[in-house]
């Protein structure tokens, strides 16, 4: 059993036998029962790092109320009531305050509601209030903006939003929904208490609609994705947090008196009564007696089955500063991770610039531990789009008691995120090369790359895509349909070029909607390119003998997880093979029956140093690369350390960044890097990885491992390809030479200096690889 599965039965267990800790009768408990406003006076909000378990067994003694979106180990934030701050102190638990009672928080909320300004992001709002505006932003543009409601909700309120997009071509003026055209769906206020999650939607939702012909960006948008905006996915908690509890989560379905409430973001389908929620009636996680229990979960899942262009989704939440990408209920990272991870670290550093208030990206089983039942695992698996929780301001100083001149910061921060992911929706298909574009290719070989499409604004076609080449700068492209290897990735062959060629390649598909795919870029435009070489390997290392490495270096100060070269058993955060087995350097054996912190690295850093290689043993340009595994994903401090791998011209006496990993793909990564572009070329070179634990307690479990490690060179010996007359350099004079020669060679049998491919003919081909090299000395 994996310790957060642990920890949740723990809380499962102790919830269900603790009473609730709020003094007031709640609105609509009984028949006539009157409303009064729960009050937490001298309730603190605190923050207490969770080491273990028998850490978890005893804060859950005194408080069931967590304030983060999934409990685990690691810095996680309550409410203290009353004398819970002296106990946890007095158990030794390390404990920050937050702030130390929640009520005034509260207070200063409905006075800053009592004298609101005019503005209508001054303050939060009223779900009718809510209501009324999205009713004047369709009457401000009835062209552009078309009010829906998918249904009511358990109490019969309806759920509303907006759909906003430009003129739709040849439907005389725009208005209804343009159903090639891809859709963005932002969903807001699924838990009641997190107000700010309803305000942040309705104000991106107003920014475009203001902006559209006026911001070339907003209305470049627009004429190419519908938005489409639901603030309130939940109205009647959202309603009780008003009028009684302005702490209440959940939805307000009786379920069995006096227990109130599903958790809609733990009622839907994918992973349903999974880890990370609750069968209990009185717990804040209860996931419903089925999936999809809830009106309002099945009204969203309806609309989004019902509307097959919504090719992305935001489901909106406060509080963390987080960009949450799939999966939540398991910590296995999904298929297109090479498109949606880097995408989520461009939305967050989006909402960053915003003002300055940082957001970070990462994994949702990972960042804040698994749960099960979520809507962006739902809309990942089931609708295939691509979806995030966006988990807005702040870090936990005032928690879901945001203050209202926060409003607009965070609206400004959702329109960034917006505005970042709508526009990569313009693109209907991305093109993933799989381990990168190759550097280089051997010279007078063909050689095979693999390609992934990924979906975007559209789904990838049945048929296969095609792969476009050519070689050299100028001529036509030669096409071949490229062949599926399964799991959607496809092989394609590049040509054999001569020494110092440049090759040129993109790809094309049909999506399942009809359209054509052109990528990288505008295709012929913009391809890919990479250089025919002669490839000289000098140092090949896959460990299998021990070849001079050092495990350990003078400053490692690292207690455990020291670097060792073995055939690794594997744990859930280390690999169970070698890329090239059976030996690898690997950060500590796993310990068998022990979970994965048994055998990382804790304490400090460990660190492997390369014996001394010769950088200048071959002619041409350098090249070093290596196969990596990294993990920090798991634990009490998952994605906050990296591994630093560095190198060194002198010997080991200075070092320079190659890369700090912390992409935690838990899978051998390729890396290759050309010396030149760090370091000048010496006989002195050497290269060192260096994995790291610096967390607080040692919470964090890191785990690294090196494998095929090699120094090549790369070089086209007897001058550049298209040097025709023999002087170093390819100008004017070898031009003329070809064009002088052009057609066919004299003698088929003895192809002509002009004919640089071999072919036989001096022609466009030729022309294109001369063009490809002008220049090169």
């Amino acid at each position: 059993m994996m310790p957060k599965l642990r920890l949740a039965i723990v809380y499962l267990a102790i919830a269900a036998c603790l009473p609730a800790t709020r003094t007031a009768v709640r609105a609509d408990a009984a028949p006539g029962a009157r409303a009064e406003q729960v009050r937490y006076d001298g309730h603190a909000l605190g923050r207490i790092l969770i080491r273990d378990r028998d850490d978890l067994e005893f804060v859950l003694q005194h408080t069931t109320d967590h304030w983060g979106e999934r409990l685990g180990l690691g810095p996680q934030d309550f409410r203290l009531p009353p004398g819970a701050v002296e106990k946890l102190e007095a158990a030794g638990l390390t404990l920050k305050i937050l702030h130390p009672d929640i009520q005034i928080l509260i207070d200063a909320e409905r006075d800053q509601l009592a004298r609101a300004g005019a503005g209508f992001y001054d303050a939060y709002r009223t779900l009718n209030e809510i209501n009324a505006r999205l009713d004047h932003l369709a009457a401000l543009d009835p062209d552009r903006v078309s009010l829906f409601s998918i249904g009511n909700s358990v109490q019969g309120r309806p759920i509303r939003g907006v759909r906003i997009e430009g003129p739709i071509p040849g439907a005389g003026g725009g208005g209804g929904s343009a159903i090639t055209r891809p859709a963005l769906l932002i969903a807001g206020c699924q838990h009641a208490r997190e107000w700010v999650s309803a305000m942040a939607p309705l104000y991106v939702a107003e920014q475009i609609v203001a902006g559209d012909g006026l911001d070339e960006r907003i209305t470049t948008l627009l004429d190419n994705v519908e938005i489409i905006v639901i603030p309130v996915v939940n109205p009647d908690g959202y309603l009780y947090s008003w009028t009684t509890d302005r702490l209440w989560r959940k939805n307000r379905k009786l379920i069995s008196f006096p227990h109130f409430g599903v958790d809609l973001n733990r009622n839907w389908s994918v992973a349903w009564g999974g880890e990370g929620s609750s069968g209990l009636i009185s717990s804040e996680l209860y996931r419903g007696a089925i999936p999809f229990s809830e009106p309002c979960s099945r009204h969203v899942r309806d609309f989004i089955l019902d509307n097959p262009h919504i090719r992305a989704a935001y489901d909106v939440h406060n509080y963390s500063q987080l960009v949450l990408g799939a999966w939540g209920h398991t910590v296995s990272e999904p298929a297109d991770r090479d498109v949606t991870f880097p995408l989520a670290e461009q939305i967050a550093e989006a909402m960053t610039d915003v003002d300055d208030a940082e957001h970070s990206a990462g994994h949702g089983g990972f960042q804040l531990g698994l749960a099960s039942g979520i809507m962006t695992d739902w809309v990942s698996h089931v609708a295939k789009a691509h979806a995030w929780t966006l988990e807005l301001r702040d870090t936990g100083e005032t928690g879901f008691l945001l203050p209202p001149e926060q409003i607009i910061p965070a609206g400004e921060e959702t329109l960034a995120a917006t505005l970042v992911l709508g526009e990569r929706l313009m693109t209907p298909l991305e093109f993933l090369v799989i381990e990168g574009p190759p550097d280089f290719t051997p010279a007078d070989e063909p050689a095979m790359v693999r390609m992934k499409p990924v979906r975007m604004g559209a789904l990838p076609g049945a048929a296969p895509p095609v792969l476009h080449t050519r070689i050299g700068a100028a001529g036509e492209f030669s096409s071949a349909p490229m062949t599926p290897l399964g799991d959607g990735v496809y092989e394609g062959e590049l040509p054999a070029a001569p020494c110092g060629a440049v090759i040129h390649y993109y790809f094309e598909m049909t999506t399942a909607e009809g359209a054509t795919a052109i990528g990288p870029g505008e295709g012929a435009e913009t391809p890919h390119e990479t250089t025919a070489r002669e490839v000289h390997t000098v140092f090949m290392d896959d460990f299998s003998t021990d070849t001079g490495w050092s495990p350990a270096a003078p400053d490692d100060d690292a207690t455990a997880g020291l670097w060792e070269r073995i055939n690794p058993l594997g744990t859930d955060a280390q690999p169970s093979d070698c890329h090239s087995p059976p030996f690898c350097y690997i950060t500590g054996q796993a310990v068998q029956g022990q979970p994965a912190s048994a055998s990382s690295v804790r304490g400090g850093k460990t660190t492997l140093t390369s014996p001394r290689l010769d950088a200048t043993a071959a002619p041409g340009e350098a090249w070093i690369s290596y196969r990596r595994w990294y993990s920090n994903n798991m634990g009490g401090a998952t994605f906050t350390q990296s591994m630093l791998i560095e190198i060194s011209n002198d010997d080991g006496e200075t070092w320079t960044l190659l890369e700090a990993a912390r992409d935690n793909r838990q899978e051998w990564l390729l890396r290759r890097w050309r010396i030149a572009d760090f370091v000048e070329p010496t006989d002195a070179l050497r290269i060192r990885f260096i994995a790291r634990d610096h967390s607080e307690m040692d919470m964090a479990v890191v785990e690294a491992g090196v494998d095929d490690v090699r120094l090549e060179f790369a070089a086209c010996p007897g001058g550049p390809i298209g040097d025709l007359n023999g002087d170093g350099v390819v100008n004017a004079q070898d031009l003329a030479i070809l064009l002088g020669s052009w057609g066919p060679c004299p003698d088929p049998e003895e192809p002509c200096p002009a004919d640089v491919n071999g072919d036989g003919v001096v022609n466009a081909q030729d022309l294109g690889i001369v063009l490809g090299s002008w220049g090169a000395p």
